[in-house]
């Protein structure tokens, strides 16, 4: 017992003990008693500022984006002058796609003396993602010579030569991002595109199932499930998945329009036009969008209100053809219609009243002739005929 108490002893002061490992379980019980317990220093405005800022942390590494952003913008209301403030809502906004708002934070860090690999990595993607790849590159090399297996560095590397068109270098890269931080999730959805771009169904699938074994509810590996089945021609899959896509995130528009398409492909015009008309709901701009439902509201008969879609699709953008073709076409329907019934297209009703009702024939088309009265034939008189007498 003494030997036992003395080796624990020992170990304590020397910190040569191994700590458990951090289970799924540990950690979740840890970030909730972590938030209550942070909560409750914000409502009696205990270090309002930092502890804002740690609670951010913990929604941002849970991709609670929104509550991440809401509590880091507090935070630098409070204090403005902070360069790991400004960094963590440019990873926040990187998250959020909102690469302009990423930028000038993670500029605003730089220029607050911030001085971190992390920084650096998340310009260089960011930089990357703005087709600026020079400076992106500067930004990679600095990043790298300060942390050698950093997994984020690894994807923005596989990103740039996925840019520069060297898919099997880009392929390492993204490989390596995901041995280092298995958690990189756009890493899985990239290496999966360019699976699919190869036409290597095999692998893709591969990466795609192992992606959404560890993020399940991630839309975005849907939809790029739904690809990998287009590409396999399973249109039936590629639909499941591109609904499974949209469950999760109803805002997911290039879902809506590829589900719209595939229903194209069945000839389904009304299913196809409620995608479409979903996407046009959120974007009002999107390319071809008008033209699509156009096209959709033509197979189902509906020839105005075409007709207005088109259009609409001409003075977004005057050189698709394609909806100028729509325009015309329409056009010569609808005169072709009109000629055989003018009434049919007229904005308002002809008026009638009970004394002169509308006729119900068109009568002016019609040509009456008069009827003839029919000849009469003269036999004339036989001369020769002589009357005889009997007797």
């Amino acid at each position: 017992m003494l030997i036992a108490q003395w080796s624990c002893q020992s170990d304590a002061r020397d910190s040569s003990r191994i700590p458990p490992a951090l289970t799924a379980e540990i950690r979740t019980s840890w970030e909730k008693d972590a938030l209550e317990s942070l909560s409750n220093l914000i409502r009696r405005k205990i270090d309002l500022d930092v502890n804002y800022y740690k609670r951010a942390k913990i929604y941002f590494n849970n991709e609670q984006y929104e509550l991440a952003i809401e509590d880091i913008n507090n935070s630098i209301q409070l204090k403005d002058n902070i360069s790991d403030y400004y960094l963590l809502r440019a990873r926040i906004n990187r998250e959020l796609n909102k690469l302009d708002n990423a930028l000038e934070d993670a500029q605003r860090a730089e220029g607050l003396q911030q001085d971190s690999p992390d920084l650096y990595i998340l310009l260089a993607d960011i930089l990357q993602e703005k087709k600026q790849f020079q400076e992106a590159r500067r930004y990679l090399n600095i990043s790298m010579q300060m942390a050698p297996h950093e997994g984020y560095a690894y994807h923005v590397k596989g990103a740039l030569q996925s840019n520069m068109a060297d898919t099997l270098a880009s392929i390492e890269s993204y490989r390596k991002a995901l041995e280092l931080n298995p958690r990189m999730i756009r890493s899985y959805q990239q290496l999966g595109r360019i699976y699919t771009r190869m036409g290597d169904v095999s692998n893709a699938l591969a990466v795609n199932n192992l992606a959404l074994s560890r993020f399940p509810k991630n839309a975005e590996l849907h939809l790029v499930r739904g690809d990998i089945y287009q590409r396999a021609y399973k249109q039936d899959s590629a639909l499941i998945s591109y609904q499974n896509a949209l469950e999760l995130d109803p805002s997911l528009l290039e879902s809506h329009m590829k589900r719209g398409n595939i229903y194209l492909k069945w000839r389904s015009f009304y299913a196809a036009l409620k995608s479409f008309e979903s996407v046009l709901r959120y974007q009002t701009d999107y390319p071809e969008i008008n033209y699509l439902i156009g096209f959709c509201l033509e197979k189902l008969g509906n020839k105005e209100k075409a007709l207005e879609f088109y259009t609409l699709e001409t003075q977004h953008d005057p050189n698709n053809q394609l909806a100028i073709a729509g325009v015309y076409r329409v056009q010569s329907q609808l005169q072709r219609a009109a000629q055989f019934n003018p009434n049919i297209y007229r904005t308002k009703p002809v008026p009638t009243t009970p004394q002169t009702r509308a006729p119900m024939l068109d009568t002016s088309r019609v040509k009456v002739n008069t009827i003839q009265p029919r000849s009469t034939i003269q036999m004339g008189n036989d001369s020769t005929r002589r009357k005889v007498i009997i007797k």
